[in-house]
C-alpha cells in the first residue's frame, strides 16, 4: 500500500521584508515501519516587496487613491446625507413656526368726529378707492334697497375721494377745510353748500337708522353731478 498527500497554504506578508518559514513537522504512521514517522520539511527564505497600502492589522486599503470604489468609504454617505438633513429640519421647523397675526385694523381716535371716523373706519380695498368707484357701489346698494350701505358707501366714499382730491390728510379732514380747499379752488359756493348737505344727510341717516326715501335717487344722481365738477378742478 502507498500514496501521498498534499497540502498547500497561502502566506500573505503583512510588511516589506525579507522572512523565514520556518519548518513545520509533519508526522505520519509508516506501514513498513510499523510506527509513527515524523518528517520536517526545509526552511523557506521569503522576499516581500512593496504592495497596496495596508494597516497595521493588513487589512489593504481601497479607495479611489488605491484603486477601490469611492462608495467604498463610509465618509462619501456623510458628506451626501448631510445636506439632505439639514434641508429636513429646515423644512419642519419651517412647517411649526406660527403664522404671524393678521394686522389689526386701525381705530378711531376718540377725538375725531363722525365724518374722520367713517374715514378711518373704511376697510384697506375701500381705503384704497380715492376715485370715483364708490359711486358705482353706492348705487349698486341704492338699487338693491340696503339704504344703510348706500348712506355709509355715500359717505366714506366722499371723504376718501376728497381727501385726495384736494389734499388734504384723512385725520384732519372736516367740512370746514373742505369749504376753505374749495373755496381756494374757485368752486362755486352753492355746489359747496349741495356737496356738504350730502355729507350731513348720509351721517344722519346711518347713525340715526332712517328708512329709505325717494330723495335718495336725487341725492344719488347730486352726487354723479358733484364728482363731475369736482373732476373739472384737475
Amino acid at each position: 500500500m502507498s500514496g501521498s498527500k498534499s497540502f498547500e497554504y497561502v502566506l500573505i506578508p503583512r510588511k516589506k521584508g525579507n522572512y523565514t518559514i520556518r519548518p513545520e513537522p509533519f508526522s505520519y504512521f509508516d506501514i513498513k515501519k510499523k510506527d509513527y514517522v515524523t518528517f520536517t520539511a526545509p526552511e523557506i527564505q521569503v522576499i516581500a516587496g512593496e504592495g497596496a497600502a495596508s494597516d497595521e492589522d493588513g487589512n489593504t486599503a481601497s479607495g479611489p487613491e488605491n484603486g477601490g470604489s469611492v462608495w467604498s468609504s463610509p465618509g462619501i454617505y456623510f458628506v451626501i446625507g448631510l445636506p439632505l438633513l439639514a434641508l429636513i429640519i429646515f423644512l419642519a421647523v419651517r412647517k411649526r413656526k406660527p403664522a404671524p397675526p393678521a394686522p389689526e385694523p386701525p381705530q378711531p381716535s376718540p377725538q375725531l368726529g363722525h365724518h374722520e371716523q367713517a374715514v378711518h373706519a373704511a376697510s384697506p380695498p375701500q381705503r384704497k378707492k380715492t376715485g370715483t368707484g364708490f359711486l358705482e357701489l353706492a348705487a349698486e346698494y341704492l338699487m338693491q334697497g340696503q339704504n344703510m350701505k348706500f348712506y355709509d358707501a355715500l359717505l366714506k366714499g366722499f371723504y376718501n375721494y376728497l381727501s385726495g382730491k384736494l389734499n388734504i390728510e384723512k385725520a384732519e379732514i372736516s367740512r370746514e377745510n373742505i369749504r376753505e380747499a374749495l373755496e381756494s379752488r374757485k368752486f362755486p359756493k352753492e355746489r359747496t353748500d349741495e356737496l356738504i348737505h350730502i355729507l350731513d344727510t348720509c351721517e344722519m341717516a346711518k347713525y340715526a337708522h332712517l328708512p329709505a326715501h325717494d330723495s335718495d335717487k336725487r341725492m344719488m344722481a347730486l352726487a354723479r353731478e358733484l364728482v363731475l365738477e369736482l373732476e373739472r378742478l384737475g
